[in-house]
């Protein structure tokens, strides 16, 4: 309700008792309306203390991470640059480079038979040497596959120590 358009209804007449009480209810719904707004608006204040204080905590959780990641930097700086790969046979050798050169972590049993040129025993002793090594690890079969060999945390480091690509391979 809008109070000049009522003002201006009584305008140059009498106020009587129903133009007085019209004009009085509009106050009060004026009131209502200002209690309302300063109610929101201190709701507001403290949403927006809240958010102040949430960006607050998020801003040092990620000083905190900021810091945790420069301490892994460092970590791994300190690492050694030389690979257990290195000690390997040569089948053992061609078997982790099938997985830098399918850009992968898994490879299939029967895949790594077909692909390298090498006897079955003699690349079944090489995967016995990279588990061993605890390089890869084997927990699923499928008959038209065989073993599924997965490379460990341990086997990925150590490819990417040798391919000089550390951040692609985590």
């Amino acid at each position: 309700m809008d109070i000049i358009n009522i003002l201006g209804t009584i305008k140059g007449k009498v106020l009587d008792a129903s133009n007085f009480d019209l004009l009085k209810h509009a106050y009060e719904l004026q009131n209502q309306n200002i209690v309302q707004l300063k109610d929101d608006n201190d709701a507001l204040r403290e949403s927006n203390g809240l958010l102040k204080q949430k960006i607050k905590e998020l801003n040092d959780e990620n000083t905190i991470l900021k810091e945790t990641i420069k301490k892994y930097k460092n970590i791994i700086k300190l690492l050694p640059q030389t690979s257990l790969i290195d000690n390997f046979s040569e089948i053992a050798v061609n078997i982790l480079e099938l997985y830098i050169s399918n850009d992968t972590t898994e490879l299939w049993e029967k895949f790594i038979m077909r692909t390298l040129p090498f006897s079955e025993i003699q690349v079944q002793a090489g995967l016995d040497e990279l588990r061993r090594a605890e390089l890869i690890s084997s927990y699923s079969f499928d008959p038209s596959h065989g073993r599924e060999y997965s490379l460990t945390e341990k086997g990925r480091y150590n490819l990417a120590i040798k391919s000089k690509h550390l951040s692609n391979l985590f």
